[in-house]
């Protein structure tokens, strides 16, 4: 199988992965423009680490009954493992903490990463902290925001709401855009940000507006 003998292939060559000190700035300890075996690296805490996800993930994919038979690692399920065996295929696929650590989203730290072209082009935090903060650590690593605004929402009794929304779209790197959640969970507002690649970005947009309509 073409996806196993690229997660063989990269077990092989992971202890030459060497990370470089370049923009954009990390988030998570995780930066835009990184590989899948750099994204495992941070996650595992170590290249031998890494490697044994992809080793064992390459033996579940080629011998699938073999993890009822002889339970390989309980981190090592099936779905994490085809879309990593995807992402090192240069198609798109998604990873995230719990996925690689098999545990479950954190309630104050749900994270995912989206990787196009073998390369990480999107981090999606999920944070249970108020806005401003939010916003502030925000402003320390990319500087202050090329936009503000308030949207409005009106819930199901016809109160209407006010949600602040930021964003970082003039750096050549990356984009950033943070907004306030519009339903409140355990008495906080969460807040959504997404880092992505500027290039990528961009190429999706153009998707967007080049798409039939569906109902034309």
């Amino acid at each position: 199988m073409k996806t196993n003998a690229v997660l063989l292939t990269i077990v092989a060559n992971l202890s030459l992965v060497a990370f470089t000190q370049q923009n954009p700035p990390t988030v998570k300890g995780h930066k835009i423009g990184e590989t899948l075996e750099e994204y495992l690296i941070v996650e595992k805490g170590s290249a031998e680490s890494a490697a044994r996800v992809l080793t064992d993930c390459a033996a579940l994919i080629t011998n699938p009954k073999q993890h009822r038979a002889d339970p390989l690692p309980f981190e090592i399920q099936t779905h994490p493992c085809l879309e990593m065996a995807k992402i090192l295929d240069g198609q798109p696929g998604d990873t995230s903490k719990s996925l690689v650590n098999a545990t479950h989203p954190s309630e104050t730290d749900e994270q995912e990463f989206h990787f196009e072209g073998k390369r990480l082009v999107r981090i999606q935090l999920y944070i249970h902290e108020v806005f401003t903060n939010v916003k502030h650590d925000l402003i320390e690593k990319y500087g202050p925001p090329d936009g503000e605004e308030e949207i409005s929402y009106q819930n199901g009794f016809g109160a209407v709401f006010l949600h602040p929304r930021a964003a970082w779209i003039k750096r050549s790197d990356v984009v950033v855009l943070v907004s306030e959640a519009t339903e409140a969970a355990a008495g906080i507002y969460p807040v959504l940000v997404t880092i992505a690649d500027n290039s990528w970005a961009k190429s999706e947009t153009e998707k967007k507006k080049n798409r039939p309509n569906s109902i034309d």
